[in-house]
């Protein structure tokens, strides 16, 4: 009842904030401008349109989590609220626990919004198309299945960056908290190419470090199968479950230790 209740006021204010508006207006824009540059293509309008709207749900959801993560618990703290809340009969980890969902239901939101006007341009478009570019039957179906598994492994992503999010908020600055989430971000994005890089590094020191981190930082390039949805190719179940159990996992550790961090901290 209490995490539910720090859940539903975060959520109202992240709501209230016009900066997370603007976010999520200008993302809707990239989406709907996606088709100047499918113009471009050579027969390819569906695939770019798919592949630069999941980009867009991606780019800009990752924003929100930065903008409202990065924040979180500075406000908190600042404003000198958190004393009141954590005068009461209110455990530490639960403060953490209800801040986190409430981000989540933010992003959820959010990734709803985006994906379903991405989805929904895409359907018009792929209406409109000539008789002999329609897709059909079995491709279509392919098609919008492998779009659906897109929007929820975005969202999974999500809440990895927003747990990791709550937790460099708790560690440090605002500024700093967004920045280091960002770049794990786009280190997680770019782990793929790290386990190949072992086979390579002579140094036993440097193979170590690689292996060390692939292993602990997020290895958000699993969650991407944008190129997967564009090519109406599905991802099997198996793949989709263990993306789920994987940031399950990965959000419960990074939460773990942000609750033991913060329970530190002289408050």
């Amino acid at each position: 009842m209490r995490v539910g209740a720090i859940a539903a006021n975060t959520f109202r204010e992240a709501v209230r904030n016009k900066v997370m508006h603007a976010i999520v207006g200008l993302a809707l824009i990239v989406i709907l401008c996606s088709k100047a540059l499918a113009w471009v293509s050579a027969g390819e309008d569906v695939k770019v349109m798919t592949d630069m709207g999941l980009a867009a749900v991606t780019l800009f959801g990752v924003l929100v989590a930065l903008f409202s993560g990065a924040n979180l618990l500075y406000k908190e703290v600042d404003n000198r609220t958190s004393y009141l809340i954590l005068s009461k009969p209110l455990r530490r980890y639960e403060f953490i626990a209800g801040k986190y969902l409430g981000l989540v239901l933010v992003l959820l939101g959010c990734s709803v919004i985006m994906s379903t006007v991405h989805a929904g341009y895409l359907t018009t478009f792929v209406a409109s198309m000539e008789e002999e570019e329609v897709l059909r039957g079995e491709m279509l179906r392919s098609f919008y299945l492998a779009l659906g598994q897109a929007y929820f492994l975005i969202f999974l992503e999500l809440c990895v960056v927003a747990a990791l999010g709550v937790f460099f908020s708790v560690i440090s600055s605002p500024v700093f908290s967004a920045i280091a989430t960002f770049c794990t971000f786009f280190i997680g994005h770019g782990l793929r190419n790290i386990k190949d890089l072992t086979d390579v590094v002579e140094s036993q020191a440097g193979d170590l470090i690689l292996k060390a981190m692939y292993w602990v930082l997020p290895g958000l390039f699993m969650f991407d199968i944008k190129h997967y949805a564009a090519y109406a190719q599905p991802r099997s179940l198996g793949t989709i479950l263990g993306c789920v159990v994987y940031a399950v996992c990965y959000c419960i550790v990074i939460l773990t230790l942000t609750c033991v961090i913060f329970r530190r901290r002289q408050l």
